[in-house]
Order: structure tokens, then C-alpha cells, then sequence
């Protein structure tokens, strides 16, 4: 059984990835026009937002759904209802009420059913499995978090434009920040650290490269004749793990650790 759906991904290049699923989609004409069966779950979902019913909108959802790091995924019902104006705030329901079942949604193969351009994914069975779009509250309290992860850092390691992830290994904590024009930064203490401790190693001018149409990623680091490669798999078997660190040397694999987690913050 494949694992596949953008509601796994638990980083901050959640919106790139929701962008690269969009662009490497087939482009439809006006006569593509979603089957009927899909018809019924899509004008469900719209009627559901129309009457503002929470509760059936809060049992759609695939969950955990993933939100931009760091901000917490959203695990279960109960945090969707709590925190549902902040997810679904009045600009994103009304887009949803007022979309056109014939010219706003289409089905791209695979990955599902999206609103316009990625705004809104939906899996095949109606659930809905991705949000990309961020309200001005999810924003305001991205930022919050991100000053408030900046402050318990290790001094050296509270300057970049964005935190990408931080995943956990049987013997290790990786964290990735994007630096900007400067690239990526990788950062990785034992398991049992604070980030708030000096890093055993860091290393910067990281670079990103997409494995496929499916999501699934990479970011690179080289130290010498070492690599230091960090995978993020949004497309996989149920077996495969979120994550994995390698290490190369002189091209040989010297070392493999599945990521087990990708941490957001309490």
C-alpha cells in the first residue's frame, strides 16, 4: 500500500512542494471536467463550508494534517475544531463557497483533487489531505514561534530567513535552516541534546533537489569528501519512514538512519 498524500509532509517547504505538485501537473482544458462520483464528494465538501458545519468539515480531514514548520500539525478532530478559524478563516471558506465545481477543481491524476492551484487538496475518497494557504493568523503566530525557536538556539545558529525541519534519528537530531542566498544550513547534535547546545557539526551552503514528481525530496551538504544527505519522503510505502540521513564518503555509503519523526514544537 503506498503512503502518498501532501498531509505527511511536516516542514516548512510544505507551499514549494504544494507548488512543484501543481506545475508538474497535466494542464486541463475546459472540457476536463471532474467525474461525477468526484463531482458529489467535492459539491459535499463546498456544502458543508456553505452552512459553516464544523463538525462535518472536522471529520474530512485526513489527519495529521501538516501545517508550515513550525507550526504543530493539526492530529485530530478536536485541535481542527479548535483552531478551525484559524485554519479555514473567512477569505479561504469563502473562495471554497463561492468555487465553480466545473472550472475551480480538478482531478491531477494521483495526487487528488485541488481547488484552483493547489489552494486545497482533496484524496479521491473526499477526505481532505493538504491546505495550502496560510491566514493572517497562522502567520502571525509562525512568526511568533520562529523568534521564540530563535531565542533557544545555539548563538551561532540564530540567524537565517527560514527553519526547514528538524528530524529525529535513532542517535541523532538534524536540524535544516534555509539561509537564503547563502543556501541551506544542516545542524545535528546527539539524540538526547538541546538545540540550544553547540551543534556537533554545521555546515551551510546545502541545495534542495526534488526526487520526482512526487514530492518526495532532498537536501545535500558536503564536507571535504563527505555528503551529508537528508531525504524528506512525502511519497512512499507504508513501511518507508518520514525521513532518512546518509552519509558518504568518497561516494561510499557509510552510514544510513531512518528519520523517525519531524519534530514541531510543543
Amino acid at each position: 500500500m503506498k503512503r502518498v498524500g501532501v498531509a505527511m509532509i511536516k516542514i516548512s517547504s510544505l507551499s514549494l512542494i504544494m507548488i512543484v505538485l501543481f506545475t508538474q501537473a497535466p494542464v486541463f482544458s475546459d472540457e476536463d471536467s471532474l467525474e461525477p462520483e468526484y463531482q458529489v464528494l467535492v459539491k459535499s465538501l463546498v456544502a458543508a463550508f456553505s452552512t459553516d458545519n464544523r463538525e462535518a468539515i472536522s471529520k474530512l480531514v485526513r489527519y495529521p494534517l501538516a501545517r508550515e514548520y513550525p507550526l504543530p500539525s493539526i492530529d485530530n478532530e478536536k485541535a481542527l475544531l479548535q483552531n478551525f478559524d484559524q485554519i479555514f478563516d473567512k477569505n479561504l471558506t469563502t473562495k471554497i463557497v463561492n468555487s465553480s465545481i466545473s472550472n475551480d477543481w480538478s482531478a491531477v491524476g494521483w495526487r487528488g483533487i485541488m481547488l484552483g492551484q493547489g489552494l486545497l487538496w482533496m484524496d479521491y475518497d473526499g477526505t481532505i489531505i493538504g491546505v495550502n494557504y496560510q491566514s493572517e493568523a497562522e502567520t502571525r503566530l509562525r512568526n511568533d514561534l520562529i523568534d521564540k525557536e530563535k531565542n533557544s538556539l545555539y548563538s551561532s545558529l540564530r540567524v537565517f530567513e527560514e527553519p526547514v525541519l528538524v528530524g529525529v534519528t535513532d542517535k541523532f537530531i538534524v536540524r535544516i535552516d534555509d539561509l537564503g542566498n547563502l543556501g541551506y544550513r544542516y545542524a545535528v547534535w546527539p539524540k538526547d541534546s538541546q538545540q540550544s547546545s553547540k551543534p556537533d557539526l554545521i555546515l551551510k551552503n546545502g541545495e534542495i533537489v526534488f526526487d520526482g514528481s512526487g514530492g518526495n525530496h532532498y537536501f545535500n551538504f558536503k564536507n571535504g569528501n563527505y555528503v551529508y544527505k537528508v531525504s524528506v519522503i512525502v511519497m512512499g510505502s507504508d513501511e518507508d519512514p518520514p525521513g532518512l540521513l546518509e552519509i558518504y564518503k568518497s561516494d561510499e555509503l557509510i552510514l544510513t538512519q531512518k528519520i523517525t519523526e519531524f519534530l514541531t514544537p510543543s
